[in-house]
């Protein structure tokens, strides 16, 4: 069951003399095949949430269950284990390694988690429109191209979920677009369960729900008619 539960998070951040409350005591239930638009200003608390209900961070106070079970009851191995067999993650930059060909970034991901299949490397760089330049190098790729294969290396595990925390922030507007198109047919046809964090309003309408926050509180939290 890949739903995600948040009761009660808190993040803080700081030491003995200076605590900045980043999220305050934010309730949230994320369905499966739910494509979840986070907005808000900058240092709303979009990332952190992303990040904690992700597993890559562990809340102050609160719970957050993921895959039926609470993080806080997953060891730190078993949380990498999880993220890298069921959970997909796509960030503002690639992180693609640089002297990898296209195919070998993708298949480091699949190496990493002991599941290497050389058929889903291809079929997830088809997907992603990127097969015809598998033998490429990250600095023969425009931005875009690099998100696609970002995008195929956070899929070649099959994950219930993906996590993207801005993917469009470095693209212009017609990959941007392309990139969302991606995401919603991930979502629709593949039903993938998708946690998007974006400044970026105007993308809302790929998605089923928007969840605002402002001052790390929820203050919307609506469902949409995706396009």
């Amino acid at each position: 069951m890949d739903r995600i539960v948040g009761v009660g998070i808190v993040k803080n951040y700081g030491n003995l003399k200076v605590t900045v409350n980043v999220l305050k005591n934010i309730d949230i239930i994320i369905d499966s095949h739910d494509f979840v638009g986070i907005t808000g200003a900058s240092g709303s608390g979009k990332t952190t949430l992303l990040y904690i209900l992700s597993g890559l961070e562990r809340p102050t106070e609160g719970t957050v269950n993921l895959f039926g079970k609470a993080t806080a009851d997953y060891n730190d191995r078993d949380l990498a284990l999880l993220r890298q067999r069921k959970i997909g993650f796509i960030f503002q930059f690639y992180n693609l390694i640089p002297n990898l060909t296209v195919r070998e970034n993708v298949e480091l991901a699949s190496v990493l988690a002991n599941n290497r299949d050389p058929k889903r490397i291809d079929e997830v760089l088809a997907m992603v429109g990127m097969l015809d330049r598998k033998d490429a190098f990250p600095n023969e790729l425009s931005g875009g191209m690099q998100q696609r294969v970002a995008i195929a290396r956070a899929l070649v595990n099959d994950p219930d979920i993906i996590f993207a925390d801005e993917p469009t922030g470095n693209l212009d507007s017609v990959n941007a677009a392309d990139i969302m198109e991606i995401l919603r047919d991930l979502n629709r046809l593949h039903e993938k369960t998708i946690v998007l964090v974006t400044h970026g309003e105007e993308f809302l309408k790929y998605c089923n729900r928007n969840v605002r926050l402002a001052d790390g509180k929820v203050v919307k939290d609506v469902r949409l008619d995706a396009v």
